[in-house]
This record gives structure tokens, C-alpha cells and sequence, in this order.
């Protein structure tokens, strides 16, 4: 799939009088999140789009996306955008749509269900920086077999990342 980006959207609130947490975070809510990134990441890319993995972590409830690199820049640029400007207008109407069904944190009227538009409000942008276990870089390395012998591989790793590491 080339080079991966993660998207994380964090969401947090209340179940009730707790908090939200990924055990309290009902299996309809994230098909309902689930099925509004893809048209979000990859608007109007159907069959043939990259694959999208998908973990939920604690800490309220973080819904992590594994994307190409280029979709996650896109990502950032839209995030960006709705974030500076306070509005969905500028977008396209899939990518307007998932960012209205994602951002349940607006005000909704309950008898038609729309979504007031001004009160949707994002939080914040992140930058993800995933950890790795050295046990797994080792095994990897491992792999490579002698490819790496008389090559320092810390150099190596460090170069290959750039401005990453």
C-alpha cells in the first residue's frame, strides 16, 4: 500500500452520567463512524480506493484510521480548513456530508434531524506518532537477512525516515 498515515478522530462525551470509554461505545456508533470515512478519505473512489484499517483505543475513545500517506495529508488539509473558516461550505458535498454525520457533537433538531451547521465544532487535530516495540524492528531486521551485514542499520533507519525520525 506505499508509505501509511494514521488518522486518529477522538471522540469525547458521556454515556449517561459516565464517561465515554471504548467499552461503553455502542457498536452502532462506530458503524455510524465507520461508514462516513470512507466517503471522506476517498470521496468518490468506490471500488478500487486503498485499504482503510481501523483500531479503537482508550482515552475517552480514539478511533484510529490507517490511510495511505496521501490521504492523510488530505485529511489534515480538510480538517484544516473546516477548522480555520468554521464551515463546510468550501467542500465538496460527499466530504461536506461525512464531516456533518462524523461531527455528532453539533446541535441536531430532533424532530427533522438536521444538524446546525455553525454549532459543529472540531476539537483538535493530531499528530500521530505511533510507538514501536523494538522486539518487532528486530525481527524485521532479522528478516532482511544479510542485506544490512557491514551497514550500520541505525544510520540506515535514521536516513530512510528523513525527517521523520
Amino acid at each position: 500500500m506505499g508509505n501509511l498515515g494514521q488518522i486518529e478522530i477522538h471522540i469525547v462525551g458521556l454515556k449517561g452520567n459516565n464517561p465515554l470509554t471504548p467499552d461503553n461505545y455502542d457498536i452502532k456508533e462506530i458503524i455510524y463512524l465507520l461508514s462516513n470515512i470512507e466517503p471522506l478519505l476517498y470521496p468518490g473512489m468506490k471500488g478500487n480506493r486503498p485499504d482503510i484499517a481501523y483500531r479503537i483505543e482508550p482515552g475517552s475513545v480514539r478511533n484510529i484510521f490507517t490511510v495511505t500517506k496521501q490521504a492523510e495529508t488530505a485529511f489534515a488539509a480538510i480538517a484544516s480548513m473546516v477548522a480555520s473558516t468554521q464551515s463546510i461550505d468550501a467542500l465538496e458535498l460527499p466530504s461536506a456530508r461525512a464531516i456533518e454525520q462524523i461531527q455528532a457533537m453539533g446541535k441536531q433538531n430532533v424532530e427533522t434531524g438536521e444538524i446546525d451547521s455553525p454549532s459543529l465544532k472540531l476539537l483538535k487535530i493530531i499528530d500521530y506518532e505511533p510507538s514501536f516495540d523494538e522486539g518487532y524492528l528486530n525481527e524485521l531486521i532479522n528478516k532482511v537477512g544479510d542485506r544490512f551485514n557491514g551497514m550500520d542499520v541505525d544510520e540506515y533507519i535514521s536516513k530512510i525516515r528523513g525527517m521523520y525520525a
